[in-house]
């Protein structure tokens, strides 16, 4: 029989298998032995100081999330996805696949997923509004290991302030 269980907190059981191996000889003596296995696997997680709020003029860059660690308590390699509203900027960076609003850190181990997280580099839209206005973008970040999917973060807001082409 195999059964799944899923929903114990941040526990989670992938499959339980439970085997009866039986052998038997011409004299009809036998064997019968069972076990079973289970398997747990934690969720993947962030953490870190997150930048709650920032402020970057729509000519320049910022480096959104240099304070944020990525951490799965099994060892398993960790993607993390990134999404915001598509129209605000674009996001570079070391293993990033995506486009803007929707990116994805390959998988990796957890400590090459943070690096790679902290060096990610967010360019605003240029004159996406008027001078003197702001641009709001919220960035919000989900690790998966491939088994689970940990909790979302809105992990920071950033601001942009247009300029003006008149200098």
């Amino acid at each position: 029989d195999a059964q799944e269980s899923r929903g114990l907190g941040d526990v989670y059981k992938r499959q339980t298998y439970y085997y009866r191996v039986s052998a038997g000889n011409a004299n009809g003596y036998s064997a019968y032995s069972s076990s079973a296995n289970v398997t747990t696997n934690t969720r993947p997680s962030l953490s870190g100081s997150f930048m709650t709020s920032g402020a970057v003029n729509d000519n320049a860059t910022i480096a959104p999330f240099t304070g944020v660690t990525v951490s799965d308590a099994n060892g398993d390699a960790v993607s993390v996805q990134i999404s915001y509203a598509a129209a605000n900027g674009t996001l570079a960076g070391t293993g990033l696949t995506g486009s803007a609003g929707s990116y994805v850190l390959t998988a990796q181990a957890p400590a090459t997923v943070t690096t790679n997280l902290r060096g990610l580099v967010f360019t605003p839209t240029y004159q996406q509004g008027p001078t003197g206005s702001t641009v709001t973008t919220t960035f919000t970040l989900v690790p998966d290991d491939g088994t689970d999917v940990g909790t979302s973060t809105v992990s920071y807001t950033h601001l942009t302030l247009p300029t003006s082409d008149l200098v």
